[in-house]
């Protein structure tokens, strides 16, 4: 595989991530709303189970209260995506002419060297997310979410966006190693015996 084509497959490769990203968010979203709310109810406080914490959202915000504060994380998806595969494609091809054939070890190598650069993309925008979708007494009510961005930068600048990156790069390294360690595993079991990835099908893929 010589540059250009590396060039053009990561292009395409963030192209279509892009797209999945954002669908996917949209998607999974109002679950995600449930799940902070219930991880940061306030102490003391009777605690709601996750339907109850649905009915309250909806009751007191409407249906729209599930997606308060999605602008940050769909934009952030998509950035998350075309980071996470240019990067590890970007470090396949640092190693090797020919990253597919990588020894398995280097190739959980650039998954971790993807995930220290995803996590990088992720603090801030999760940080934002989180502060929106929290709904505890304690909380402190953004109007959206370019006025919470603004009291974050307020409080320290770009060093307060990135409180908790050391937890998201223990998350995200070892993740996308095991991610990424696991398509290649995939794809290896399923590419024919003299083949390349090329010959797989693209439904094998999809799995």
């Amino acid at each position: 595989m010589n540059l250009s084509q590396g060039r053009s497959l990561a292009s395409y490769a963030s192209s279509s991530s892009n797209v999945a990203g954002f669908v996917c968010k949209l998607v999974e979203y109002p679950l995600d709303t449930i799940k902070v709310q219930a991880q940061t109810q306030a102490a003391g406080a009777a605690k709601l189970s996750p339907i109850g914490l649905l009915r309250q959202t909806v009751k007191n915000d409407g249906f729209l209260g599930l997606y308060r504060g999605i602008p940050s994380p769909l934009i952030g998806s998509m950035c998350e995506n075309s980071v996470l595969f240019a990067s590890y494609g970007f470090a396949g091809r640092m190693l090797s002419d020919d990253p597919e054939k990588l020894p398995f070890y280097k190739k959980l190598l650039c998954g971790s060297f993807s995930g220290v650069c995803v996590a990088t993309v992720l603090t801030p925008v999760e940080l934002i997310k989180c502060q929106m979708q929290t709904a505890n007494e304690g909380a402190v009510k953004h109007k959206n979410s370019w006025a919470c961005f603004l009291s974050v930068w307020k409080q320290g600048g770009l060093r307060s966006l990135f409180y908790g990156h050391t937890g998201t790069l223990c998350r995200e390294v070892p993740g996308n190693a095991a991610w990424f360690g696991g398509y290649e595993l995939g794809v290896y079991m399923l590419t024919p015996v003299g083949g390349r990835k090329e010959d797989v099908h693209p439904v094998g893929l999809a799995a």
